[in-house]
């Protein structure tokens, strides 16, 4: 049996921690960046920072990475915080399992840069970087708000008839800005990371009065046919579930392969936590895979 202490470990440490939905935008954004502390990348993951078509990022990769595979990775922080350094253990533990490139994208936050900002800021540096010709495979893939703009991403570019990426993979994706799905309540005192309140507080900013059934801003009111091929990881304790829940199934509704891999006792976004939880490398691990059997067929 897999030890449970770990995971047990950071709910409790979470828990201690302040309530995330108390904190200003200022000290949402430090409590993010602290990623780089409590879990630092590892040793041989490489960053160099870039621009890619005038948007900020940075090009991501480890020993195992090869030049032609490349994963187009849109961070999470609830549209108002993270960015490429706090999330580069993420972002370069993936591009190790799935032995590509990673470009991280560094896109404008809320409540500077409002939606559609930075909606735009991706599909910019997307247009960007599926131009770059030594490009043989791609996925999409992003975490949390970055996993719902990951998908209106995907859904903006088959509209615009641009080259689709050969696979997609979403951590934990928030694609439902309306707060009000069932999973908010029922696991509300299971989840130490994000609450409805966090979300409807953040949600606001990044709408700025605009409307959370626009389907660029809440991809899950969004046409699903002709995406690539989805894994959707999620824990089982995160109030974000169902956003994941009815992704896969109007994507499987509309003819897309869609994988549904929910974690048992993990929490939003487990993966952050490479150096010290076992699950988090294990998803990665399953990702890579995942990613090199699509990108084989």
């Amino acid at each position: 049996m897999k030890d449970a202490a770990p995971i047990e470990r950071l709910k409790a440490a979470l828990a201690r921690a302040p309530n995330p939905a108390s904190l200003t935008v200022e000290q949402h954004r430090a409590a993010t960046d602290q990623l780089t502390v409590t879990n630092p990348p590892a040793p041989d993951i490489v960053v160099h920072e870039a621009e890619v078509g005038g948007v900020k990022g940075a090009w991501i990769e480890t020993p195992q990475s090869r030049r032609r595979h490349v994963i187009f990775y849109i961070h999470g922080g609830a549209f108002v915080a993270g960015s490429i350094r706090s999330h580069q253990s993420i972002a370069g533990e993936l591009a190790r399992h799935a032995r590509a490139r990673v470009f991280s994208v560094e896109y404008r936050l809320a409540p500077e840069a409002p939606f559609p900002a930075p909606l735009e800021d991706c599909i910019t540096a997307y247009r960007s970087v599926i131009n770059r010709s030594e490009i043989k495979k791609l996925a999409v893939a992003g975490d949390s708000a970055g996993g719902g703009l990951a998908l209106s991403t995907m859904m903006d570019a088959r509209n615009r008839g641009m080259r689709q990426a050969d696979a997609a993979y979403l951590i934990s994706p928030w694609a439902d800005l309306r707060c009000g799905a069932a999973s908010y309540q029922d696991l509300r005192d299971s989840d130490p990371i994000i609450s409805r309140e966090l979300l409807q507080k953040t949600a606001g900013l990044y709408l700025s009065g605009g409307d959370p059934r626009d389907k660029r801003a809440s991809p899950i009111f969004g046409e699903f046919h002709d995406l690539p091929p989805i894994l959707i990881q999620v824990g089982a304790c995160e109030v974000l579930l169902n956003d994941s829940k009815e992704i896969a199934r109007k994507a499987v509704d509309s003819g897309v392969h869609a994988t549904l891999d929910v974690w048992p006792d993990m929490i939003h976004v487990w993966h952050a936590f490479t150096s010290f939880l076992p699950q988090a490398n294990e998803a990665l691990q399953r990702a890579g895979d995942y990613l090199n059997s699509s990108w084989e067929r």
